[in-house]
C-alpha cells in the first residue's frame, strides 16, 4: 500500500497487520494511528473490534492464516487466557419489528404531532430517535435491541453485525438541512452506522449507511462527536429508497 493510499484509519490498521503478520500490539498501533490522525479518538475497544472483524468478521478474507492466527491470540500485557476478541452480539436480546410495534410507534407519532400542534410547535416530545430506530429496522429487516447492555449499537442485522442508528428530523417541510448536526455518536464501536432522515411529520424519507471505520476520522474532528449531515453523507452511501 502506498503512502497516498493510506487515507483512512482502516487502511493504517490493515497495513500494520500485514506488515507485522498480525503480531502488532495495541500501543504500537495506537502510535501509528495518532501519527496519521492526531485528533483521532482511537482506543482499545476499536482495536478489539478490528481484531474480530479481521479474523472472523467481514474483513477476514483480506488476511492470511498466519495473520489471523496471530491476531486471535491475546497479545496485550496482562491479558487473560480467555480471548477478548469474541463478539458481544450473541448475548444481546433483540426483537423483530412486528406489526404491533409499528402500530405502537405510529400511535406515539400521532400523539407527538397532536401535542406539538396544540402547543404551537415550541416543545417536542423527544421520540425522534425511537421512531427512527423502529422505522429503519422495519425497512432494512434489522432486529431492534432491547438489551441495556447493547452499548454503541441499536440493532443487529441478519449476520449479527452491530448497527448504530442515528436519526434527524426536519424542522420544516422537506428533508433536514444538511448543515444540521447529527446526535452524538457513542464511543463504543459498532460495525456500521445508519442515518435515518425523517420529514417534519415523522415519515421516513431517506436512509444512509457508512462503515464505522470510515466515520472515525470525522468524529475525531468534533469534540462532541457530532458531524453535520453534509459531512456524514460524503463518506456514506444512500441505501433507501432506491434512486
Amino acid at each position: 500500500m502506498t503512502r497516498q493510499e493510506r487515507v483512512t484509519i482502516k487502511s493504517v490498521v490493515f497495513d500494520a497487520i500485514h506488515r507485522t503478520q498480525g503480531t502488532i500490539q495495541y500501543p504500537e498501533l495506537e502510535k501509528e494511528v495518532l501519527e496519521r490522525f492526531p485528533q483521532s479518538a482511537f482506543q482499545k475497544p476499536h482495536w478489539t473490534w478490528y481484531r474480530y472483524q479481521c479474523t472472523k468478521g467481514k474483513y477476514a478474507s483480506e488476511f492470511n492464516r498466519v495473520e489471523k492466527g496471530n491476531l486471535s491470540r491475546p497479545s496485550e500485557a496482562g491479558s487473560s487466557k480467555k480471548s477478548n476478541t469474541a463478539p458481544m452480539t450473541p448475548e444481546i436480546r433483540t426483537v423483530p419489528v412486528t406489526a404491533e410495534i409499528l402500530s405502537g410507534i405510529n400511535k406515539a407519532i400521532e400523539g407527538a404531532r397532536a401535542y406539538e400542534n396544540t402547543i404551537g410547535g415550541v416543545r417536542k416530545t423527544g421520540i425522534t430517535g425511537e421512531v427512527g430506530e423502529v422505522l429503519v429496522c422495519h425497512h432494512l429487516g434489522l432486529r431492534l435491541c432491547i438489551d441495556p447492555r447493547a452499548g454503541g449499537f441499536d440493532a443487529l442485522d441478519c449476520d449479527g453485525r452491530r448497527v448504530q442508528i442515528k436519526t434527524r428530523r426536519s424542522e420544516s417541510k422537506g428533508l433536514p438541512n444538511d448543515a444540521g448536526r447529527i446526535g452524538t455518536f457513542s464511543k463504543h464501536p459498532c460495525d456500521y452506522v445508519v442515518l435515518a432522515l425523517l420529514d417534519h411529520d415523522y415519515r421516513l424519507s431517506e436512509i444512509w449507511r457508512a462503515d464505522y471505520s470510515d466515520i472515525l476520522p470525522l468524529l475525531a474532528k468534533h469534540e462532541r462527536r457530532n458531524p453535520n449531515l453534509s459531512t456524514f453523507k460524503k463518506v456514506a452511501e444512500h441505501i433507501w429508497p432506491e434512486r
